[in-house]
Parts: structure tokens; C-alpha cells; sequence
């Protein structure tokens, strides 16, 4: 989130859902079906595509789920967002049918980063974007699990408020998306 009340400068990193007006913040970067109706939205990413991977070694120690259902029986690395207080779900699709699974497991975790560096470390199942893992899969490191049940999510979009007057750095920075986004 980028901030300009009070002469504040600052950018901000977290997986909550702040209320970016109410804070004072200028813009704020999410996923675009998490996004308020009343803002301008600029999308930055591409879809993001999640993956379960494991390295070579849990699997051989645990074997390899075949359905999302038979994860309940595998040690998962699951995450708690700040603003969300459940475990998150894991979600999958496949043939048009979306599934939610709540996997187990003793790790809970707050962050993509901490949850790779977990399932690297032969700690169990992890849920994460394909895009954080691809180097890791195509090294052997990781191995991808329940392929054909992929779940795919509307991409990251910058947004921010449409009745407010911006600072010039705020404008430069919008002209710069919304540039970028049309050369594409």
C-alpha cells in the first residue's frame, strides 16, 4: 500500500485487507475481484495460476495425493492471513467444479515466502502460485501434485480511490501503469 496522509511517505507489505481510504492511503495493489466497486483498478499481473508441490522426499516418505479430497491425510503447510483468522483453504478446479479443501497439518504460517522455504525444507504439502515455484520445479526441488485440479486466480491489480485529487508522483505513477498496460 502507498501512503501519503499527513506527509507520509511510506510503502506497506501485508496480506490484510485494509481499508485503504479510511487508513489514508494513496493506492494499494490486490487481487482484482478483492477489489471495492468504487475504485479505479489497473491490472498489473498475469492470472495467477496455484499449484501443491512437495519435494522429492516428502513424497517419498508420504506418497502423492491423487484428489484434493486426500490431502486431510497428508502433513500441509497451511496460512492464516491476518484479517482472515481462519486457516486459508485450498482451493482447486477441475472439469468446471471448484473444490475447497482445509488441509491439516502443525505448520501455520503467514506468508508465501516463510511457506516455500517450509515445504523446501521437506516440512509437508504446500499451496502456492506456480509462478513463486516454476524455478524450483524445473530444478527437481519441487515436484507439482495434483496437476489436472489447478485453480486459477483473477490476476493483481493496482487500485486506488476515484474521487481523490493525486499528488504528482501518484499521477506519474498511474500514467506509468496505465502505459504499460496498453503496450501489452
Amino acid at each position: 500500500m502507498f501512503c501519503n496522509g499527513s506527509n507520509r511517505r511510506a510503502v506497506t507489505t501485508d496480506y490484510g485487507r485494509t481499508d485503504i481510504v479510511q487508513e489514508r492511503y494513496d493506492a494499494s495493489v490486490r487481487r482484482g475481484q478483492l477489489i471495492s466497486k468504487d475504485m479505479i483498478a489497473l491490472r498489473i499481473g498475469p492470472d495467477i495460476p496455484m499449484t501443491v508441490v512437495a519435494t522429492p522426499a516428502f513424497l517419498a516418505r508420504y506418497n502423492t495425493p491423487e484428489k484434493p479430497r486426500e490431502l486431510a491425510e497428508f502433513p500441509c503447510i497451511n496460512m492464516r492471513l491476518p484479517t482472515y483468522g481462519e486457516l486459508f483453504s485450498w482451493q482447486f478446479k477441475k472439469g468446471g467444479k471448484d473444490v475447497r479443501v482445509t488441509t491439516s497439518g502443525q505448520i501455520v504460517l503467514t506468508s508465501l515466502f516463510q511457506i516455500r522455504a517450509a515445504c523446501l525444507a521437506g516440512l509437508g504439502l504446500a499451496w502456492l502460485p506456480l509462478d513463486f515455484v516454476a524455478s524450483r520445479i524445473a530444478t527437481g526441488e519441487l515436484i507439482e501434485v495434483l496437476t489436472g485440479w489447478r485453480k486459477t486466480f483473477e490476476p493483481y491489480h493496482f487500485y486506488y480511490p476515484n474521487r481523490r485529487q493525486h499528488s504528482s508522483a501518484m499521477t506519474a505513477l498511474i500514467n506509468a501503469l496505465s502505459i504499460k498496460r496498453t503496450k501489452k
